[in-house]
């Protein structure tokens, strides 16, 4: 194989992982933000859930709001981490930063409650 064939395929190699990466971040941040909102909606308007149920939901969301984070920064010094591109992928970078900082103070806040009662 020539060098001129051999650097061809390995930018279409790179190219084909950039995008997969790209979509990655996109679907796994709309269905990260599809499950915190429902399960937002879900512990505020069905009455009488309990706090181990709350707690499993917030870990649960809480996780599933990492990820997406963690696909679009990995590796974000050597490469176009989808994170960074301007403005969508920031944007969503926020969002989902701010989703997973309330998840996180509801969690603090749920244990704190369980712990004073026992």
């Amino acid at each position: 194989m020539s060098r001129l064939a051999h650097l061809q395929t390995e930018m279409a190699n790179e190219d084909h992982g950039r995008k997969m990466r790209l979509r990655a971040y996109w679907v796994l941040s709309a269905s990260a933000t599809f499950i915190y909102l429902l399960f937002g909606f879900f512990l505020l308007m069905v009455p009488g859930v309990g706090s181990v149920v709350k707690l499993w939901l917030l870990s649960f969301t809480a996780v599933l709001l990492v990820t997406p984070l963690t696909v679009g920064l990995w590796n974000a010094s050597k490469s176009d981490a989808p994170l960074t591109l301007w403005p969508l992928g920031t944007i969503v970078g926020v969002v989902l930063t701010l989703e997973f900082v309330n998840c996180v103070i509801q969690l603090i806040a749920q244990l704190l409650s369980v712990l004073r009662r026992h």
